[in-house]
């Protein structure tokens, strides 16, 4: 990670809108793109955590705007591309970041749960991806689309069978898209972390320390990443 106030990308007068922005890779990422002059939009289930981020950063002279979203909602969703587009002209960057984990073994997962993992971490990254596309990107010629997929997207490890199958599905969604609207002059790519410092993968691992120990173990640097090395990735 470059050190604060290095700027290795200039994004002065974009629209960068980072859906599940409030905490982990998602914050960092926003904390980034606003440090770099984009104007960043905060898209987050809690509203008050979107808001403080926001209130926060503009007290620091950057520009960022908290929009309260459940991302497995669809008219929400619309209405929020919609409300960015309106305000701001156009939506420059999208960010599909909200991610649920799991770390369930399949004959436990609730048919609920399982849609649930659906909903946010693959159904959520259509609904943006389609309404910011059709909405601005695509007629202006220009765009770029990030999702936050995982190492799990790639390979399957134990107890995450719908993590991992609604992961394969952003990878293999990023790949159809990069296809489908390269024409058009959008760019669409996934970043695939593996295991990361955040709150929401600490929750997930609870009561399960040995077999996290086991999983850092095969980590060749014998650590986990950080939220700040992901987002400066995202930015790149």
């Amino acid at each position: 990670v470059l050190p604060p106030g290095h700027q290795y990308v200039q994004l002065d007068g974009e629209v960068v809108l980072v859906t599940g922005a409030a905490a982990g890779i998602g914050q960092s990422a926003v904390r980034l793109f606003a440090d770099a002059g984009a104007t960043a939009i905060i898209v987050d289930l809690d509203a008050a955590a979107a808001q403080s981020l926001a209130d926060e950063l503009t007290q620091s002279g950057l520009k960022a705007f908290a929009m309260p979203c459940d991302v497995s909602d669809t008219q929400r969703v619309a209405d929020v591309v919609r409300s960015v587009i309106s305000d701001f002209g156009a939506i420059d960057v999208l960010v599909n970041n909200a991610g649920l984990f799991s770390n369930i073994p399949l004959i436990d997962v609730e048919q609920s749960f399982w849609r649930k993992v659906m909903a946010v971490n693959l159904d959520a990254v259509f609904y943006f991806s389609q309404a910011v596309a059709r909405e601005s990107m695509i007629p202006r010629r220009k765009g770029v689309i990030i999702n936050t997929a995982s190492l799990a997207g790639l390979v399957a490890g134990p107890d995450s069978p719908p993590y991992t199958t609604a992961k394969h599905g952003a990878v293999g969604l990023t790949k159809a898209l990069a296809v489908e609207w390269a024409p058009y002059g959008l760019r669409v790519n996934a970043l695939c972390p593996g295991l990361t410092d955040t709150e929401m993968v600490k929750k997930g691992w609870q009561g399960k320390e040995d077999a996290l120990a086991q999983r850092l173990a095969r980590i060749p640097s014998g650590r986990s990443s950080t939220a700040d090395e992901q987002a400066a990735a995202i930015v790149f």
